[in-house]
């Protein structure tokens, strides 16, 4: 038994055997353990080449391919389907917005929000299908062994997209345009640009939308899906952030459970501000316990906690005066107990929203940044509009389901 080694990695093992010998002399030995030597070199070496290659064509924020690795399959498709003389589809989508995103919340969330398309597009791909990303917000996915852009498809892709985006915290609008080959182009170069100016009328129609190719060369560029039933619900180009939280507030309005109105609410109060984090805690007696939390993936915004308000002033002043409060450390005299709360999170600021039910504090909305900068008025004013959106939801709920739960309610005692 001779190991395969390379640099101090273990990469396997050779096991020689014989039936005419009852052992190996030390030459014998010493010459498999030179041929091992040179076989794990040659391994490493592959494997090392193997995974240069594969970084070259991968995307490293997303883990798709890149631009260069999805221009390379698309080209080995078109040789396939040529010879089948099969069609194959591309798609090409962006996030609706988002340089608008990436300026006001940041470029980590922005990098948050590509990362969890990537992995959206993933888990909603077809049998067959391949994602890349080619730059920025842009997406493209190859759809083999679907005829021409006929169907739904991808339609219902983007629907799939932007429904696994908002459950994820991420409620953002996309736009696609398709393109298909042989017929709106020869090369893989020319079937992204039909598809790229495909997507140009998708954004030229309102946004949130799918165009095809071909319906933009007869001047046809109807689009499908949100043009019909969705329009309606589309942001328009002279749409404010304030359309943003009313349309928050309308989704948490919808939610037929108490849990689920708080986890929307978490969700939508992230978005909105760019957030890392957000905890909602509902207030029992002087304690409060975390009941719901939202952050971006891979950010660990504390576990399930139970703690005194009392020893933390500005919560419980939050609490007893039903008014939102902002902390930062930008902020000379921060309290030192919020102070340490917020380095134990690794976060630079955050805002306390008191959830107010029937005229009393039922719990706290803790919105967390890992940027140092202050938690604007706005933001408050946005954030403080979808609490009580969802504090009305709450106690409607509590009316119609009568007498079988009362929500439960408790007063802050005064201090002291």
């Amino acid at each position: 038994l001779l190991p395969l080694r390379a640099n101090g990695l273990e990469l396997g093992t050779v096991v020689g055997l014989s039936r005419a010998r009852l052992d190996y002399h030390q030459r014998d030995a010493e010459t498999a353990a030179l041929v091992a030597a040179h076989a794990a070199a040659s391994i490493e070496s592959a494997l090392a080449l193997s995974s240069e290659r594969q970084n070259a064509l991968t995307d490293e924020l997303t883990g798709l391919l890149n631009r260069r690795g999805f221009q390379a399959l698309l080209d080995a498709e078109i040789v396939v389907h040529h010879e089948d003389r099969s069609p194959v589809t591309i798609l090409v989508f962006d996030l609706d917005d988002f340089k608008e995103i990436n300026d006001r919340a940041g470029h980590e969330f922005g990098d948050a929000l590509l990362r969890e398309a990537g992995i959206v597009v993933t888990a909603v791909l077809p049998d067959g299908a391949t994602a890349g990303r080619l730059g920025g917000d842009e997406f493209a996915i190859t759809l083999p062994s679907v005829e021409g852009a006929a169907g739904d498809l991808p339609d219902d892709l983007r629907q799939r997209i932007v429904a696994a985006l908002a459950d994820a915290g991420f409620p953002v609008r996309v736009s696609l345009g398709v393109a298909t080959y042989p017929f709106d182009g020869a090369t893989s170069a020319q079937l992204l640009r039909a598809a790229d100016q495909a997507l140009y009328a998708a954004k030229g129609a309102g946004k949130d939308c799918v165009v095809r190719f071909r319906d933009v060369v007869t001047g046809r560029s109807e689009s499908r899906g949100a043009a019909a039933a969705d329009r309606p619900r589309r942001r328009s180009q002279d749409a404010t952030p304030f359309t943003d939280v009313l349309e928050a507030a309308a989704t948490i309005t919808r939610e037929t459970t108490e849990a689920a109105v708080l986890e929307r609410l978490a969700k939508a109060a992230t978005f909105l501000t760019g957030s890392t984090g957000c905890a909602v805690s509902r207030l029992d007696g002087r304690r409060l316990a975390d009941t719901v939390s939202h952050a971006l993936r891979d950010v660990d915004i504390g576990e399930d906690i139970e703690y005194l308000i009392d020893d933390f002033p500005v919560t419980r002043e939050a609490l007893e005066r039903q008014e939102t409060r902002a902390l930062s450390f930008l902020d000379e005299g921060l309290d030192q107990a919020e102070a340490f709360v917020l380095r134990e999170l690794r976060m630079n600021c955050c805002l306390l929203v008191p959830l107010v039910v029937d005229g009393r504090s039922w719990g706290l909305l803790e919105l967390y940044d890992m940027r140092l900068r202050r938690f604007a008025e706005d933001e408050a004013a946005a954030v403080a509009f979808l609490a009580a959106a969802a504090t009305s939801r709450m106690e409607a709920l509590v009316s119609a389901e009568e007498p079988r739960r009362r929500l439960p309610l408790f007063r802050v005692p005064a201090a002291g």
